[in-house]
């Protein structure tokens, strides 16, 4: 039997911060085991992502501009976990060694099996809590020697296939390191490549979509969903219970008088950032919630790893962790994403991340169709002559920008 939840909300299971990288897993492709990768990738993506189909666009038109000393970085959205499997597609497409930048986290799964698959389709780890200099050094390499790679820069996963979220300027920093390297020796252009990732839902979709979220609302004690109302209405009216109980929860009380509820998230959001940065930092910040996330978790990992610490400092910086991913998950909520553009897409991602977050195990409603857009290719030499930090930021916003036109077609 299930317990239901009545004044709190138990932890998500994603943005979780599981402690310092214990190794480095570097890219290991196996031109041997190719074909049977090949398949069992054809095999997973559909029976455990639902992955339906891939249809790739442009891909010869796009392709027939690089040249033979060239290499290739590209820039995905982010909104799902089965993205790698769809981006593999176009490395069967191109017939060329893809390589990915991904989170240490993955290579665990399976008591380290998972590890050596990943490593073997040319997977290599990053530690995205700190400055991972080996994962840098090997995206640069991969940039000098005519790869290609796939970096995603918003670096984490907001089930938000229809909003880019802001994106880290990593990618651009390796990308201009590469290619001034490149430079150096007189040929070969590093060249990025924004790229959208659309999914499709496929099959019976609102009649699943309901029966998930009357799974999520009979799990919250006391909770009669409103009846005769849209699948959109049932969404908002779940979504702000769940709020004033976390609300509450955090808080003491909750703000259900704060009539935007985009508002109140980013409200909600700030509160909990700013205690810990005044704690830690002694002031706040107004960057980008990635930013101001990735900064406190940086800061609170090498409390809670660092053996001169107290235990009692450590336990703090654990607690003060948890608090970053409750601000990280309500980010991943944005107030206004379904009324935006009520489509069903949107509304299925909504509902699995409700799901995810109350039960703490992935479900997808159906089967996805996937298709892979490309935008016009980003030379990295038209940067070479600005200064690092400037071109950092241009290149960031070019890539967000080219994204988002993608996004709209």
């Amino acid at each position: 039997m299930i317990n239901k939840i009545k004044n709190e909300i138990p932890a998500s299971t994603r943005f979780q911060v599981d402690g310092k990288m214990p190794k480095y897993w570097p890219p290991k492709p196996s031109r041997f085991l190719k074909g049977f990768l090949k398949k069992f990738d054809d095999y997973y993506s559909k029976e455990h992502w639902d992955i339906n189909d891939v249809e790739i666009m442009g891909v010869k038109e796009v392709f027939s501009k690089f040249g033979p000393k060239d290499s290739i970085l590209i820039t995905p959205n982010h909104s799902h976990e089965g993205d790698p499997h769809v981006l593999l597609e176009l490395s069967k497409e191109v017939q060329r060694q893809i390589y990915f930048m991904a989170a240490w986290q993955t290579f665990l799964g399976h008591g380290g099996i998972d590890g050596w698959f990943l490593q073997k389709m040319g997977c290599f780890s990053v530690d995205r809590e700190g400055n991972d200099r080996k994962a840098i050094k090997e995206a640069i390499n991969l940039l000098t020697t005519q790869q290609m790679l796939v970096i995603f820069p918003e670096g984490e996963i907001h089930r938000l296939n229809g909003r880019l979220q802001p994106l880290l300027e990593g990618v651009a920093f390796m990308a201009l390191n590469a290619q001034q390297r490149l430079s150096k020796e007189g040929e070969g252009s590093v060249w990025i490549l924004p790229t959208f990732i659309k999914y499709e839902m496929v099959g019976g979709v609102e009649d699943k979509a309901r029966e998930m979220l009357k799974e999520c609302e009979d799990f919250v004690h006391g909770y009669k969903y409103p009846i005769n109302v849209s699948l959109e209405e049932r969404i908002y009216c779940f979504g702000k219970k769940l709020l004033s109980i976390k609300e509450k929860e955090l808080f003491g009380n909750d703000f259900e008088k704060k009539e935007d509820l985009s508002d109140r998230i980013a409200q909600d959001i700030d509160l909990i950032l700013s205690k810990i940065e005044q704690e830690y930092f002694q002031k706040t910040f107004s960057d980008d919630v990635p930013v101001r996330v990735k900064n406190l978790r940086k800061k609170l990992l090498d409390l809670w790893t660092d053996e001169g610490q107290s235990e009692k400092v450590g336990q703090k910086a654990v607690e003060a962790l948890d608090q970053v991913q409750v601000a990280l998950q309500l980010f991943s909520y944005p107030g206004d994403y379904v009324r935006e553009d009520p489509t069903l897409e949107r509304m299925c991602e909504t509902i699995e991340k409700f799901r995810e977050d109350l039960f703490g195990s992935r479900k997808n409603i159906a089967k996805r169709n996937a298709h892979l857009i490309f935008s016009e290719p980003m030379n990295m030499k038209q940067w070479c002559g600005d200064s690092k930090k400037k071109a950092m930021a241009k290149i960031t916003g070019n890539i967000e920008k080219a994204i988002n036109n993608l996004r709209k077609k």
